[in-house]
């Protein structure tokens, strides 16, 4: 081995624990990269949260987890395909008072707020099944806790 394939090697051995936490630092900014863009598009946006996609989208919040559900919401909103309705179930038990200011702009755009009883993890499906006399469009569930591709619908 030359001299200077040896330097090559020699440096490499020791950049590989920077890759290490360069691919760390990269997977958390993403994260934090989405939640900046879907937080700017909930402020500024007024592009209707629907779309073509012949579906219902049904999600349910909780607690602190009504602060941060919008930008769930706006993944599914920036999504190829959009879901004709949109409804975020709110327990009655756990949710009394006004709407956080993401969700209530989420609204003007077309998303449905509705209340309901609180029947566990059920609360996202069970409600929408029992408000429906005839079923328009299938129903797809989303959790409130992830952020979906552009491709999920």
């Amino acid at each position: 081995m030359t001299p200077k394939r040896r330097g090559v090697a020699r440096l490499r051995k020791h950049l590989h624990p920077v890759r290490v936490w360069w691919n760390v630092f990269q997977e958390y900014s993403r994260g934090q990269m989405w939640t900046l863009i879907y937080t700017i598009r909930n402020r500024f946006s007024r592009r209707s949260a629907l779309g073509t996609a012949n579906v219902a989208v049904s999600l349910t919040s909780y607690g602190d987890r009504l602060e941060t559900v919008h930008l769930t919401i706006e993944s599914i909103a920036r999504g190829r395909f959009r879901p004709k309705q949109l409804i975020l179930w709110l327990a009655q038990n756990y949710y009394q008072g006004s709407l956080p200011p993401a969700v209530q702009r989420l609204r003007q755009r077309g998303l449905e707020v509705r209340s309901c009883e609180d029947v566990g993890p059920h609360t996202k499906y069970y409600p929408y099944v029992l408000s429906q006399t005839t079923y328009e469009y299938p129903l797809v569930t989303a959790d409130d806790d992830l952020f979906y591709p552009s491709t999920w619908l």
